[in-house]
């Protein structure tokens, strides 16, 4: 069985049109949308993805009717990811669900207890929320995550997107994944290559997740960008 790509990428960014233009063409080599909210404090993320949301915030936040084009674009799950402050504390998130426009939602700077009573809400109406490890927590508090969720985002390490972080054993976690049937664990954090996310898929995660190395590979040029996808898509169908 294939491992799942999930790809990140900032709503409105390069700009409106032309990231709709690209959510179509890259949609031949991702499963799984990850689409972020811009934000004027984007505290998880590494300078690259914040100054892109620096400059999708100078030039106004996308509107509804945006994300109601996204939605008909892309065909694939949709994930958005979006802060607390940005998304739930506005209330934002009663649109998004009430006109269907994602599959899940992924809000990293909740407790975990609250992206539980989000789930508790969300779930009669089809949304999931995905929950969060790393490898700072101990197998045991990971399980417990595990029972609450059908989705884990595991960061192999701590702090911000962009950088490289360290390798690690991550079999003690996935052990424990294995007794949650339909879970599905994610890696995320620091995965530039083919041969990283084949090595990490082969290793027991279900998919992973990317989005500093396909921008840096986007401000190069669309031609890299679509190179990499090629390359990581090819390695985990294989």
């Amino acid at each position: 069985m294939s491992a799942l790509l999930a790809g990140y990428f900032l709503a409105g960014y390069p700009d409106t049109e032309s990231s709709l233009d690209l959510f179509a063409k890259v949609s031949e080599y991702i499963d799984i949308f990850e689409i972020g909210f811009p934000s004027g404090n984007p505290v998880c993320d590494g300078e690259l993805i914040s100054e892109a949301h620096r400059d999708v915030m100078d030039r106004a936040c996308p509107g509804i009717s945006y994300w109601q084009r996204l939605r008909s674009v892309i065909k694939k799950t949709l994930w958005i990811m979006a802060y607390k402050k940005d998304f739930i504390d506005t209330g934002l998130y009663h649109t998004f669900v009430d006109q269907k426009l994602a599959d899940a939602f992924v809000i990293p700077d909740c407790t975990d207890n609250e992206r539980v009573l989000l789930e508790a809400e969300l779930a009669p109406k089809g949304i999931e929320v995905t929950g969060f490890a790393n490898p700072g927590m101990s197998p045991e508090s990971f399980s417990k995550i595990a029972e609450k969720h059908k989705i884990i985002y595991f960061q192999l390490y701590i702090g911000k997107t962009g950088s490289t972080g360290s390798d690690f054993d991550p079999s003690r976690y996935l052990e424990k994944a294995l007794v949650h049937p339909g879970l599905k664990v994610f890696a995320g954090f620091g995965i530039t290559s083919a041969e990283k996310a084949r090595s990490l898929t082969g290793r027991g995660f279900d998919g992973v997740i990317i989005g500093t190395a396909f921008l840096r590979a986007l401000k190069e040029s669309e031609k890299s960008l679509m190179a990499l996808l090629r390359d990581i898509s090819g390695a985990l169908k294989t």
